[in-house]
């Protein structure tokens, strides 16, 4: 996946070997790694915990929180946030790797939870991440009232706001629906709904976190979400384009690439990375951090659209 390869594809990597890249994850690294310490029981459940952590991963949603916090120059840390958003996205990945589930053995590189530490474990561990993570949200807006305390009515109203979308990201009109029609296809979900479901609504939290935190206007609330809409389609093609030939082998469905081929795949990626260019553009925040994110993907994109698969026919072209 797209995430694992990083560092195997010979793609510019000047994002994520960049300082500012990599002292924003040294940063959500010592948070995570503060939190855990902090916890003075110990048990297997707080071994778990940790392990999925720091369980690699290139910290890209929470870091986008980060990133636009420092686009709109905001004066006060939103870390917490960032936080809240890593714990979300691991919860789900614990919950997808789980026998019952997609009943992945591996996850960067290092058994998955459940292979670690037993089912029973590595489902309460998900729990658990995702109960912490509705917990930060709320320290996130404790720590805007502590830089300043005339702050507290917008930090109650960005709070709500926040826990509201959260909650619909993670539940049965997000990351929770799109795994269960990932599981039973038949159902007739469409790869564009389905990837809105399982893929877009995390990077939506992400952008608006960042957004809504650091003081973002709320009238611009559409349009951040649309900002990240096209930019969780561009990142999951990015994905597909590299995955075909494994999803193939797996008899997954849900790839666009399968579905489309490769140029008509690529046809849409591009589409949707202009529109994610023009959405930053428009609300200032095409930095230079995100000049170099748009940069990697469009040269990961063009790298898997030029080795296509023999394998592909047009066998999964009625999926949705």
């Amino acid at each position: 996946m797209l995430k694992d390869i990083f560092d195997k594809s010979g793609v510019t990597m000047s994002f994520f070997q960049s300082s500012s890249f990599l002292s924003k994850k040294l940063m959500i690294e010592q948070a995570l790694n503060q939190f855990i310490q902090s916890d003075r029981e110990d048990h297997k459940l707080k071994e778990a915990v940790a392990y999925s952590l720091n369980n690699g991963g290139k910290r890209i949603r929470p870091i986008i929180v980060l990133m636009i916090a420092e686009a709109l120059k905001c004066p006060y840390s939103i870390l917490e946030a960032a936080i809240s958003v890593e714990c979300f996205h691991t919860a789900s990945l614990i919950a997808d790797d789980l026998p019952m589930m997609d009943n992945d053995l591996m996850r960067r590189g290092c058994p998955s939870l459940h292979v670690q530490f037993g089912q029973t474990v590595a489902l309460l561990a998900s729990y658990g991440l995702i109960a912490l993570s509705f917990e930060k949200i709320h320290d996130c807006a404790k720590e805007i009232v502590a830089f300043d305390s005339t702050l507290e009515p917008f930090a109650s109203k960005v709070c709500m706001i926040a826990l509201k979308e959260a909650s619909f990201a993670a539940g049965l009109k997000g990351t929770t629906l799109g795994q269960y029609f990932d599981l039973f296809p038949k159902e007739g979900c469409s790869i564009d709904k389905l990837t809105y479901l399982k893929t877009v609504t995390l990077f939506e939290v992400s952008f608006l976190f960042g957004w809504l935190f650091s003081s973002g206007d709320f009238s611009k609330i559409d349009q951040v979400k649309k900002l990240s809409y096209h930019f969780g389609i561009a990142y999951q093609i990015a994905d597909d384009l590299q995955d075909d030939e494994s999803d193939l082998e797996k008899g997954k469905t849900y790839n666009f690439s399968l579905i489309y081929g490769k140029e008509n795949a690529w046809d849409l990626f591009s589409f949707h990375l202009d529109e994610v260019k023009k959405n930053l553009e428009s609300l200032n925040l095409f930095t230079e951090d995100f000049q170099k994110l748009v940069v990697f993907l469009e040269n990961y994109g063009a790298l898997n659209k030029k080795s296509p698969s023999n394998k592909l026919k047009t066998t999964f072209a009625q999926v949705d």
